[in-house]
C-alpha cells in the first residue's frame, strides 16, 4: 500500500490522480491532499477519503472542528510544512506551473524541499506515483 500526498489536487492533473487512487484502492491510498481556494472539493476529499493532512491557501476553522483527526495546513508556510510530515511513501506535486515556479524562485521553495526522510524532490517523487501507477496499469 503506498501512502500518497497530493498538492494540487482540485486541478485537472490531481482530479486524474484522485481517479487513479479511486480505482485503485488496495494499492494506493490518499493520506494528504492539498487546494489553493477550492476548499469545497478539498471538504469532498474530506469525506471520501480518511485524510491525515489538508491544505488550503485560507484557514477554515469549520473543516478543523468537523475533522479533528486532520491535521491542517494553511498558506504558504504550509506548503513547506505538509512535505515534512512523515507517514507517507509518496508525494505527488501537481501545482499549477506558475505556483511552482513562483516558489522555486522563493526562498522556501516548497517544490524543491527534500521530502523528509525519502531523500527525494517533490519533483522525483511525483515522476515515483507515474511508475507506481504504470506498474499498477501493466499488472492489471
Amino acid at each position: 500500500m503506498k501512502r500518497i500526498i497530493l498538492l494540487g489536487a482540485s486541478g485537472s492533473i490531481g482530479k486524474q490522480s484522485i481517479d487513479v487512487i479511486r480505482e485503485h484502492p488496495s494499492e494506493l491510498s490518499l493520506v494528504g491532499a492539498g487546494v489553493g481556494k477550492n476548499v469545497s472539493y478539498l471538504e469532498e476529499l474530506l469525506e471520501s477519503f480518511d485524510l491525515r493532512y489538508a491544505y488550503s491557501i485560507e484557514r477554515r476553522e469549520d473543516l478543523e472542528k468537523k475533522y479533528p483527526y486532520t491535521k491542517f495546513f494553511y498558506g504558504e508556510e504550509g506548503l513547506s510544512k505538509i512535505v515534512e510530515e512523515k507517514d507517507y511513501d509518496l508525494f505527488e506535486n501537481a501545482l499549477v506551473r506558475d505556483v511552482i515556479y513562483c516558489y522555486q524562485m522563493s526562498s522556501q521553495a516548497p517544490a524543491l524541499i527534500p521530502v523528509s526522510e525519502h531523500d527525494m524532490d517533490a519533483y522525483q517523487a511525483a515522476m515515483m506515483i507515474g511508475s507506481v501507477i504504470m506498474d499498477i496499469d501493466v499488472e492489471n
